[in-house]
């Protein structure tokens, strides 16, 4: 019953969420800091992402 929240799940929806708030604040603002925090954060969302998915990876392989 739920989902069962492992530890391998949280670096892959933390980039997600990392990535989603950079795309939305690149795209609702003009100004040049918000602008380099913006692509900052969708760095910081597409590493934790890809760190994700490998962790994902290794937790599946077949032993």
């Amino acid at each position: 019953m739920g989902i069962d929240v492992q530890p391998w799940w949280y670096p892959l929806a933390l980039g997600i969420i990392f990535l989603a708030i950079g795309i939305y604040i690149f795209e609702r603002t003009n100004v040049k800091v918000n602008r380099i925090l913006a692509v900052v954060m969708g760095l910081a969302g597409a590493l934790f992402t890809v760190l994700g998915l490998f962790v994902a990876h290794s937790h599946f392989r077949p032993k």
